[in-house]
């Protein structure tokens, strides 16, 4: 009975990485402008991360409550999670945004680079969109050579 609930996580964490990684790459083929206008000045002018926004982001996807999970999640997942919420980082994990790798990539999207550490390391590319605040959209690992 524990082995089919620890499959169907690992089809769901499978399948969800999935659709995000497609999802990544659609965003960043069709939306990565580099954060320029064809007149080279800024695309938005939408706040930058910030280092406080970044520290909130990291300590609260690493909760083990999914309510507080949520709040960092954009409205277009945030209620998807919580209707199937399974913890977002390895237990033993932290995660580390950063912020000097935030990249606007259209008015309200933005992509930046992540590094968990623990059970298992890697790193990330995170997509947000700023509702008010940052708030992560989806996010797509980041292979290292």
């Amino acid at each position: 009975m524990a082995a089919t609930g620890t499959r169907r996580r690992l089809v769901l964490v499978l399948v969800l990485g999935g659709v995000l990684a497609t999802a990544a790459i659609v965003v960043l083929a069709v939306l990565g402008t580099g954060g320029e206008d064809t007149a080279g000045g800024p695309v938005s002018s939408t706040p930058a991360l910030t280092v406080a926004e970044a520290r909130v982001i990291e300590s609260t996807l690493a909760s083990t409550d999914p309510a507080d999970v949520a709040t960092v999640l954009s409205d277009a997942v945030g209620p998807a999670y919580l209707r199937d919420p399974q913890p977002l980082l390895p237990n033993g994990s932290a995660l580390r945004i950063d912020i000097t790798e935030f990249r606007e990539t259209s008015p309200g999207l933005a992509t930046v680079a992540a590094t968990l550490t623990g059970p298992r390391p890697g790193r990330w590319l995170l997509l947000l969109t700023y509702e008010d605040g940052w708030l992560v959209y989806g996010t797509s690992p980041v292979s290292t050579p």
